[in-house]
Formats: C-alpha cells, sequence, structure tokens
C-alpha cells in the first residue's frame, strides 16, 4: 500500500514569530472565508499572516 499524499500546503510568513508556516489549501480557504487573517499551520499553531510585502522567514 502506498503512502498517504501529503496535502498541498501555501506558505505563510507569521506576523508574530516571522517564520514561515505550511497552511493546508483547506485550511488557508477556511481562514479566507472567516475573514481575520488567521490560519492553523499543520505543525497546529495559529499563524496571523504578515503583509504580503514581508519577505519569508525561516521554516
Amino acid at each position: 500500500m502506498s503512502a498517504p499524499a501529503a496535502p498541498r500546503t501555501t506558505p505563510v510568513t507569521s506576523a508574530t514569530d516571522g517564520r514561515t508556516h505550511r497552511i493546508a489549501d483547506d485550511a488557508y480557504l477556511a481562514g479566507l472565508v472567516a475573514g481575520s487573517g488567521r490560519y492553523t499551520a499543520l505543525c497546529g499553531r495559529r499563524v496571523v499572516a504578515a503583509a504580503l510585502v514581508c519577505p519569508p522567514g525561516p521554516d
């Protein structure tokens, strides 16, 4: 049996810790729909998205 496919993700830089977190596409969509600018990363951390002009932080 093959391993399950990894979820598709979107990198989002956190305004709080400056790190880039991987957000599953369904969680990213949920954050967009909520309009809060907050997303739950694969690591479990709630991420407040930094402005898109901010360079990516370390993973």
